[in-house]
């Protein structure tokens, strides 16, 4: 018998069957009243990003519409991913685990059975489908899954190309269904990119204190002044109008849509709408001069703030591009080995040569493949003399064809590409070069010496953060990088320029770049630069990740 499909929403279906513990049902009617989530979880379409203030019950709707969506669609995969594997443990015992043991639906039909499994990561359900939880600042772990629904969580700490690794991962899936959720940063900041694509609803509050009735022409309206919650809204006492002080309801709001036709279907959700604020400790933090105003915008309203800085500007590569009093010859970049002047081509015969490579994957769209070759001039400083966007239209093979040719003509004597795109192009450039001369590198975060082997091939897990703060270093401090003249060096600039540095609530640094922006450029350098200390022996330990800390 086929089964009934039961005409309910899906905040209804959620508060019919699921259970936050042993005897709490879910529910947005109350107590707790959370009504304002109930937009949310039912908006019909496929995409969605949620700014979150604090306590606003996101987690807890988080692990419920996973619940939901297993249980109605069989075969279903939803993946959920966070940004440590700290939070990731958090969400599957506190939210999560919960949920799925204590509602009696899900507990008694789709719990039994041979092929359901269980545990941190994992959660395989007698319907075939699945939920899985990840650290999402892996890209490996969003580019593997076969995902049906895809629940990125704290993505303001995620890296753009992650996230969008994460989303074009699901071409196969007739569903497509996309769930972002974070606190606001900074206006560079990756939440606010993906904000700036939405439609931006706000729960705007009326004061009925500020009602006017207006006629016009025999017809009367009435029109009621609506708030969009912000710092002027809130007092120890409870909500007030931004207008006249008055108190304000916020169960008497609606979702207002500031833009049509959108990609996202966008959601602020600051934390004084929530039932669980006091209003007095609220304030208190408000008035407290200790705090930054930013951190008091991000985690309270739902709002960015402007605290990004620029990672390199203009001036700082222009300098690294200019002539020095000893240069015997300007430092360009050339189109073949041919074209090289004979200094050059004495350097390249003589020198250590190093390439770094940004593999793409071009059928996402957006990213290219970028190389760049770089001799090693007398002082061991780094110099490129080749660099190239490969057209997006050339195959794996072809890409790997042109950029082996290239790599044999300027004589390279060790090649570094990344791992996470590059399919298994590494392998095949080591094959043709020799295993020796080719080390793949894989971001990570830890600080641990790690390196280990793929396919034969030699994997450094490296520390990002510390990748792009050694390049700074030995770029505009050290001086030890040698870009070629601006004039052949600018087409490549943009990409230093849109990264940003911005720390995270534990005083970490974030190297990220804008949504619709690109930085490939930036990781050939650096993977080049890798390569440099490599071949000259000096000590890369700093760089080198744990990659189990990450797993």
């Amino acid at each position: 018998m086929p089964r009934q499909r039961l005409l309910l929403s899906k905040a209804q279906f959620m508060e019919r069957t699921l259970y936050l513990g042993y005897a709490t049902r879910y529910s947005l009617t109350g107590p707790p009243w959370m009504e304002y989530l109930r937009g949310v979880i039912d908006y019909p379409g496929r995409k969605k990003i949620v700014l979150a203030g604090r306590q606003v019950g996101k987690s807890a709707m988080c692990a419920g519409e996973a619940c939901a969506e297993i249980v109605c669609e069989d075969d279903f995969t939803v993946l959920y991913g966070t940004v440590d594997n700290n939070k990731l443990k958090n969400f599957t015992n506190q939210k999560l685990d919960p949920m799925v043991t204590n509602s009696p639906l899900i507990r008694r039909h789709f719990l039994s059975g041979k092929t359901v499994k269980d545990n941190v990561t994992d959660k395989r359900f007698s319907n075939g489908s699945m939920i899985m939880v990840r650290n999402a600042k892996l890209e490996q772990n969003l580019r593997s899954p076969s995902t049906d629904s895809l629940k990125l969580d704290e993505i303001q700490d995620m890296l753009a190309d992650n996230v969008y690794i994460g989303v074009k991962s699901m071409f196969t899936s007739p569903h497509k269904l996309v769930a972002l959720y974070g606190t606001p940063r900074s206006f560079q900041n990756i939440i606010q990119g993906y904000f700036d694509q939405s439609t931006q609803n706000e729960w705007m509050i009326p004061c009925e204190a500020c009602t006017e009735v207006k006629s016009t022409g025999g017809t009367t309206a009435q029109t009621r002044h609506w708030n969009r919650i912000g710092p002027r809204n809130v007092t120890a006492s409870g909500l007030v109008c931004a207008r006249c002080g008055s108190p304000i309801d916020v169960r008497r709001g609606e979702w207002v849509r500031m833009f049509e036709g959108m990609e996202y279907e966008g959601f602020r959700v600051p934390e004084p709408l929530s039932p669980f604020t006091d209003f007095s400790e609220l304030m208190a933090e408000l008035e407290n001069p200790l705090i930054p105003e930013g951190q008091k915008m991000n985690e309270i309203f739902g709002l960015s703030w402007d605290t990004a800085d620029r990672w390199l500007t203009e001036t700082e590569l222009r300098e690294a591009c200019e002539p020095r009093p000893e240069d015997r010859f300007p430092l360009r970049l050339y189109g073949s080995h041919a074209e090289m002047p004979p200094e050059v081509q004495g350097l390249v015969r003589n020198q250590y040569v190093v390439a770094g490579c940004d593999w793409s994957l071009n059928l996402e769209g957006g990213a290219e493949t970028v190389i760049f070759i770089c001799l090693l001039d007398l002082r061991n400083n780094l110099v490129p003399v080749f660099a190239e966007r490969i057209p997006k239209n050339l195959s794996w093979d072809e890409q790997v064809g042109y950029i082996g040719a290239r790599l044999r003509e300027f004589q390279v004597n060790l090649f570094a590409g990344d791992v996470g795109a590059a399919g298994n192009r590494n392998v095949q450039i080591a094959e043709a070069l020799g295993r020796n001369k080719v080390v793949q590198i894989e971001w990570g975060a830890g600080k641990i010496v790690r390196e280990k082997f793929r396919n034969d091939v030699r994997v450094l897990n490296i520390n990002r953060t510390m990748a792009f703060s050694d390049l700074k270093t030995d770029l505009v401090t050290k001086g030890e990088i040698r870009l070629p003249l601006w004039e052949d060096f600018s087409r490549y600039a943009q990409d230093f320029l849109v990264v940003t540095v911005e720390e995270d609530r534990l005083g970490r640094l974030k190297y990220d770049h804008p949504v619709k922006s690109h930085d490939d450029a930036v990781h050939a350098l650096i993977y080049a630069n890798i390569a440099r200390k490599i071949v000259l022996g000096v000590p890369v330990h700093h760089l080198v990740a744990n990659a189990e800390e990450e797993q």
